[in-house]
């Protein structure tokens, strides 16, 4: 005996086409969509060249990626296609884990301040966040934008609302400060420990910037003791190619001691940037670069000096 297959048609002579959002065993759809309309499988009536697809606005100021518009994918998790509102917090972080369906693992770096030593720690989190398949070209180490919504999973609570080629910030130890996928933005001297000596019987250290990057960039010198040194400047722009130099003082009622540390963050400026308080404002959940600065103790006969130079004013 011989089998013979045919085509499966269906009741109207047409084949039928299946989609390539069909993976699962029960048949997907959007709830928001009706698909049996006997006017469109007939093909009674004017063709209407509206599309049977579901898109939203997520608001926010976030834009609908032209894969929600114009795909084909089902995902009722997406915020774009599907009913989950975003509302809370938006937070920023570096993909680092795409092993999961539809779920990545990003990472967020963050300072944290010991009182008791008062000083920064680095710290860092991992989540998992959901993520559309309206951002089919995401790759490791890409910077994605999150909105918080209700829980999608047990360990799930944010959606993925934009991601960004740009390159992000990565922290080093070494005198110059690396970006991914980019060149160095900066780079400082000394590169490790600010040695002070006694001029004009203060003790004054020196810092010295230089621009990497190819674009303009803002710094800002922050320390774990506000009240014992004097900086100067603080913060400021540097063009491109160029170096600035940042005096460090200790203040004549200061206090030296070796767990005192100085960091440096900076971030690549525009050319209109001019007001540096606008410009860290505008950088407040954005990660920057840092680099720390340890105090290296000067000798006792330095300090001794600037104790006796301090006591004939």
């Amino acid at each position: 005996m011989r089998l013979i297959f045919l085509p499966l048609r269906s009741n109207f002579g047409q084949p039928y086409k299946m989609a390539d959002n069909q993976t699962e065993r029960a048949y997907q759809k959007q709830p928001t969509v009706f698909l049996n309309s006997k006017n469109r499988l007939l093909g009674v009536g004017k063709k209407s060249n509206k599309s049977l697809r579901y898109v939203r606005n997520v608001g926010l100021g976030f834009k609908t990626p032209l894969e929600a518009i114009n795909g084909t994918y089902i995902d009722k998790k997406c915020p774009f296609t599907g009913g989950v509102s975003i509302r809370g917090r938006i937070l920023t972080g570096v993909v680092i884990k795409m092993k999961m369906n539809r779920t990545i693992v990003i990472r967020r770096d963050y300072l944290h301040f010991v009182k008791k030593y008062r000083r920064y720690e680095r710290r860092h989190k991992n989540m998992s966040v959901h993520c559309s398949p309206a951002f089919r070209d995401i790759q490791v180490g890409d910077i994605v934008t999150a909105g918080e919504c209700r829980t999608l999973a047990k360990t799930v609570h944010f959606n993925v609302l934009k991601v960004s080629k740009a390159p992000g910030a990565k922290k080093s130890f070494d005198n110059t400060i690396y970006l991914v996928m980019a060149g160095p933005l900066f780079s400082v001297f000394p590169s490790k420990y600010i040695e002070f000596n006694v001029i004009d019987g203060v003790l004054t250290g020196d810092v010295e910037i230089t621009n990497e990057a190819d674009d303009k960039i803002g710094f800002r010198i922050m320390t774990n003791t506000k009240d014992d040194y004097l900086v100067h400047p603080s913060s400021g722009f540097i063009p491109r190619g160029e170096r600035a130099l940042c005096t460090i003082q200790l203040k004549k009622d200061g206090n030296m001691d070796n767990y005192h540390t100085f960091m440096i963050n900076a971030h690549t400026a525009q050319d209109d940037d001019v007001d540096r308080k606008m410009f860290w404002e505008k950088l407040k959940d954005v990660n920057v670069v840092v680099h720390k600065l340890s105090l290296k103790h000067p000798s006792t006969a330095l300090i001794k000096q600037k104790k006796r130079l301090v006591f004939q004013t």
